[in-house]
């Protein structure tokens, strides 16, 4: 699983894929059969987007600010959604989706459902939209009746967006709407003529709590993340005969076609928007090629590669193209290759995932193809983003999903006396903001609220003491 949309602040124009397979660390709840893809892209996006759900465990002693929580609640172990001012989460065994205020913990809206929540997982940068994965026991109304769940799309303040089948659900926020791919299997959408596959896409205006519009496309969603000039304007479809149609999030309907170059007659481009420039991915032989094709006015032009092994094996055969920071990687050979997203300038080269940034420091974890268990991955690397060499290791750490978070990162280090806190800011600098004493804990952060909830489903919130002085 690629983990890095489940790390750092959500870019404006991040794609959120929900999928819950391997998260390295203990799951909410038991997963249904089967769970496909459905954190995944969710946690690697760009600019950068931190949500981990990671267990982590505890912290070196010191003195702790984190004792007295806000509040304490006892929820199922579905997990639970943090929105800026609301949290989204249920109570053992209920059918219901429940809002409680962060700060406070005190009951704000309650949503009904059919079945016990299974998962409830926040929509990057979905302005606090909530995903509850639910058991499908009424598929009435749908085509693909053998589908095991359902999703539900739920505003912050608990207003049901939408019911869509499955729990294969992307979403994808634009400057004008939210798309959001439904993952619905093409055998069972009535494809546009002539189309080898199709994507099913639905708009909503999330403010106003509606569906704008509702489309089958042709061709395959292409991953898309906002540019360093603001949120995504535009996304993109591909064809199989290699086309690439640009599309208008506000109609959904085609602005222009581009065409990457055919560097393979036999491999298939990796692709990524990248605000206006769509970055095109080609393995050969020893090299790969990477083509960035202007597609808005702030896109850009360029071309660059990347030595690449001769031999592919199951450990190093995952290629493709992620935003990192303020720049795109590509991954290939089981290491992330970093290059400048105008100019296409390459930057370096490492052995690890790039999942974020913070100031002129790139945020990495162990790469997925490299051996170990869940506890021994818990490692956080900082790199210079200039030529990406390693200046510091945190052991026994993870990165913690902070929202509104001004442009740092919180990570959560693990010892025997608790789980011990940290904050990078912009320029670098490391503050300790203190310990919880407790172990394997699933956290997220919202301004100067910490809410972190424990293996039984113990939720408490705490304020983090912002501002000390540094480590």
């Amino acid at each position: 699983m690629d983990v890095r949309q489940l790390f750092a602040p959500p870019a404006p124009g991040a794609t959120l894929t929900i999928d819950l397979g391997d998260i390295s660390g203990p799951e909410p709840a038991p997963a249904p059969t089967p769970v496909p893809r459905y954190v995944l892209r969710a946690l690697r996006t760009a600019a950068v987007a931190l949500l981990v759900a990671f267990a982590v465990g505890g912290a070196a002693p010191g003195a702790s600010h984190l004792i007295t929580p806000l509040w304490t609640r006892q929820a199922s172990l579905a997990g639970f959604a943090l929105g800026s001012v609301n949290l989204a989460m249920s109570d053992p065994g209920a059918k219901a989706l429940a809002g409680r205020d962060v700060a406070t913990g005190a009951p704000r809206w309650q949503l009904p459902t059919a079945d016990p929540p299974q998962y409830t997982i926040p929509a990057v940068g979905g302005g606090g939209l909530v995903a509850v994965v639910l058991r499908n026991v009424d598929s009435a109304g749908f085509d693909d009746v053998n589908d095991s769940t359902i999703t539900l799309l739920v505003t912050e303040d608990g207003a049901l967006l939408s019911r869509l089948p499955g729990n294969q659900v992307s979403t994808m926020p634009t400057s004008s709407l939210m798309l959001v791919s439904t993952g619905r299997d093409p055998t069972v959408l009535d494809c546009p003529p002539g189309a080898e596959v199709c994507t099913e896409m639905v708009a909503f205006d999330v403010g106003a709590r509606r569906e704008v519009w509702r489309r089958v496309l042709p061709g395959l969603l292409v991953a898309a993340v906002a540019g360093n000039d603001g949120p995504l304007t535009r996304f993109a479809t591909y064809q199989r005969d290699g086309t690439v149609e640009i599309r208008d999030p506000a109609t959904g309907d085609v602005t222009r076609t581009v065409r990457p170059p055919v560097r393979s007659a036999t491999a298939t481009p990796q692709l990524l928007l990248v605000g206006d420039t769509l970055v095109a991915a080609t393995r050969g032989e020893d090299r790969a090629m990477l083509d960035a094709i202007a597609v808005g006015p702030n896109g850009r032009d360029w071309t660059a590669s990347l030595p690449v092994g001769r031999t592919v094996t199951a450990s190093t055969a995952r290629f493709y193209l992620a935003g990192c920071g303020r720049f795109v990687c590509l991954h290939a050979d089981g290491a992330d290759a970093v290059f400048d997203v105008d100019t296409g300038a390459p930057h370096g080269q490492v052995g690890y995932q790039v999942v974020g940034q913070v100031g002129g420091a790139l945020i990495a974890v162990p790469s997925a193809e490299q051996p170990g268990t869940p506890q021994s991955r818990r490692v956080v690397y900082l790199l210079n983003a200039a030529d990406v060499q390693r200046t510091d290791t945190f052991a026994d750490t993870v990165v913690v999903w902070w929202r509104d978070n001004d442009g740092r990162v919180l990570l959560a280090h693990q010892g025997s006396a608790g789980t011990l806190f940290s904050v990078i800011d912009a320029r670098g600098d490391r503050h300790f903001l203190g310990t919880v004493a407790a172990s394997d804990l699933v956290c997220a952060a919202t301004g100067a609220i910490l809410v972190c909830s424990d293996p039984v489903g113990l939720v408490r919130a705490w304020r983090l003491p912002l501002g000390p002085v540094s480590l």
